[in-house]
């Protein structure tokens, strides 16, 4: 899918994410030496049938490598991790595997966002998180240098 940035030019999306909840992943790549491959599959997601989207039998970090290396495409610009319920601020991002996928993007050489969200609403306010995050990625600051890497949680009632 094409997106156009702040600058006007566009972006195609792709996303790589795990296939399964990896909350507290941290960086963790997992044990990759056991293994030949990793195992993926395409994914649809209701409402955005024109954007690529691979779901991995792997750790955000690993999803990040993946994809960062060219393994559904050329490297990202930006990688956007998230979004993640739970709150990931002070000494939890050092445990959070949304923010261990954009640490992993920055040692690659891509800057990232990582999501989060707090959330006292039932049920919890995915679309509204969604349309906040999405909104910010135009904006996204080019002057930035690379490998930089932000992490947000804002809380939705």
């Amino acid at each position: 899918m094409g997106g156009a940035a702040a600058d006007g030019e566009a972006r195609d999306v792709v996303v790589v994410a795990p296939l399964a909840n990896q909350s507290g992943a941290s960086a963790a790549v997992g044990t990759v030496y056991e293994r030949e491959s990793i195992g993926y599959r395409a994914v649809r997601i209701d409402g955005v049938e024109n954007i690529a989207v691979y779901g991995l039998d792997a750790s955000p970090a690993l999803s990040t490598i993946v994809g960062s290396l060219g393994g559904f495409g050329p490297k990202p610009d930006l990688i956007f991790s998230g979004i993640n319920l739970g709150v990931n601020v002070g000494r939890s991002v050092l445990h959070s595997g949304t923010v261990g996928a954009v640490l992993t993007g920055a040692q690659l050489g891509v800057s990232g966002l990582a999501v989060s969200m707090r959330s006292g609403a039932d049920p919890t306010p995915w679309e509204t998180a969604s349309a906040t995050a999405v909104a910010l990625i135009p904006h996204w600051p080019r002057h930035l240098p690379a490998r930089s890497s932000t992490s947000i949680c804002p809380r939705f009632r």
